[in-house]
């Protein structure tokens, strides 16, 4: 998995022009409606969920770049997603599974305080933790 660099169009019609965005649980509800804004805004989204019918569906109606079927509740299912992920990531949505609170720390492969680090100079807040 690779981390992009932050892309920041503040107040524009297409502020997600050319990002990279994945949504975890794209196929309904929240998620579908995060895709569909952040499609509208320019992005590229690639969809996940359980259901391979809905999934496949709402990639069709949103010309999503991808849709992977898989449960975010298998930790292994998750890491291995995103290890096929070649495009850069920009952002990522969750809205399925439950709360796993170790499992971005897990995914990042041990370079935690690296990201944390990375997040530190190109992010506009004061605090990452």
């Amino acid at each position: 998995m690779r981390v992009s660099e932050p892309r920041w169009f503040a107040g524009s019609v297409h502020a997600l022009f050319g990002a990279f965005v994945v949504v975890i649980g794209g196929s309904a509800g929240i998620g579908l409606a995060t895709a569909r804004l952040a499609r509208a805004q320019g992005a590229d989204v690639i969809l996940t969920g359980r259901s391979h019918g809905r999934l496949t569906r709402a990639a069709a109606q949103l010309a999503a770049r991808g849709a992977e079927t898989f449960d975010a509740n298998d930790p292994a299912a998750l890491e291995g997603f995103f290890e096929r992920l070649e495009a850069p990531i920009d952002h990522v949505m969750v809205t399925a599974g439950r709360p796993y609170y170790a499992q971005s720390a897990s995914l990042l492969g041990g370079q935690l305080e690296e990201r944390r680090s990375e997040l530190r100079k190109s992010l506009p807040i004061g605090r990452v933790v």
